[in-house]
């Protein structure tokens, strides 16, 4: 059988993105990246992956790292093509693994930066041994895996015009659709460094270009006048709403809640956190009826009626019918109804 080997390994990136339900629900771990069989090519069967996460900034600790549940893998990396699309990322290369996870997250030195790296020290490796001995198996929670399909423009528009989508308006969001998807293209020439031009460093793209170049031009071509849109509204308890959507044309009247409300992250970040934020949203607009999450590119809704809280996901240059890693939860069509204008029907 050979050395078993250990290796650290990262589902998350900074807090806006946290693959680690994902790793636990399938009993898998997955990468993506430009080449990541050439990353995991060293890994076999019966190694060791430690699920390392960051202490973050104002860990006390000199601790860069903590571990947060340790496996066995089972079955080494290989193309799955099942999660190309994880919270928009392309992590289409997965092991199979049997994780076990001991009490909360245990900082520890000897730990690196990086998505995998073979774990040397000896202080990790042996807490790793621990945790598999004395933890408790994570059950997998997700055995059945979902047939998807990308669904089309002309089925998108027919869907929404089916449910009240002016058809003079079918258009208008097909050019929507056609202007995100290159608009996006040519962001990503720039955020990827293997197409980025020699000299020029990696943009932010701000909220603001996400908002104005991304979102706005998807919710006129969906038939709200800017008269029922509103920007950067002081919310009660927390910062400033985004974008509100309104029944009526609003008149800067500040107690007339939106009707549905819009986070907008830049481009490229995570949707992670929005979870919480769409609790705190619907407790501060009781009349609020949905919240949307978006990048540009990714949206989520939650509703708050939903059973699931989440109701609906979407990647824009990948619109698949269903959600692949929830049950019962939507997929572009659903994504694209939930912010139609109120009139169209509730």
């Amino acid at each position: 059988m050979g050395e078993q080997n250990f290796w650290a390994i990262s589902a998350s990136e900074g807090t806006d993105r946290d693959y680690s339900k994902i790793f636990f629900d399938f009993g898998i771990a997955c990468l993506g990246g430009r080449n990541p069989k050439a990353t995991a090519k060293d890994v076999k069967e019966n190694d060791i992956l430690v699920l390392k996460r960051s202490c973050g900034k104002d860990n006390p600790k000199k601790e860069k790292f903590s571990i947060a549940a340790v496996g066995k893998v089972l079955e080494k990396f290989h193309e799955d093509s099942y999660f190309d699309d994880v919270e928009g990322w392309k992590l289409n290369y997965a092991a199979k693994v049997e994780w076990y996870k001991q009490g909360d997250p245990f900082p520890i030195e000897g730990l690196k930066q990086g998505t995998i790296d073979k774990i040397l020290r000896s202080e990790p490796k042996q807490k790793a041994k621990e945790m598999l001995n004395n933890g408790e198996q994570i059950p997998k929670n997700k055995e059945e895996r979902f047939e998807t399909r990308t669904l089309s423009n002309d089925e998108i528009l027919t869907f929404l015009i089916e449910n009240g989508l002016s058809t003079s308006y079918a258009e208008d969001v097909s050019t929507a659709i056609h202007r995100v998807k290159r608009l996006a293209a040519y962001y990503n020439n720039f955020l990827d460094s293997e197409k980025r031009p020699i000299g020029i460093e990696e943009p932010s793209i701000s909220e603001d270009e996400t908002r104005a170049f991304l979102v706005l031009p998807l919710l006129l071509s969906l038939g709200w006048s800017e008269q029922r849109i509103r920007l950067e509204i002081k919310a009660p308890n927390r910062g400033e709403v985004d974008i509100g959507l309104y029944r009526k044309p609003h008149k800067f009247d500040p107690t007339v809640q939106p009707y549905l409300i819009i986070e907008v992250k830049r481009l490229g970040k995570g949707l992670d956190p929005a979870k919480k934020q769409a609790k705190d949203y619907f407790k501060d607009y009781p009349d609020c009826k949905r919240f949307i999450v978006t990048n540009g590119l990714f949206y989520k809704v939650y509703e708050r009626d939903s059973e699931d809280f989440l109701a609906s996901y979407l990647n824009i240059t990948q619109m698949l019918n269903v959600y692949r890693y929830e049950k019962n939860v939507g997929g572009a069509k659903e994504v694209f109804k939930a912010p139609l204008p109120p009139e169209y029907g509730e």
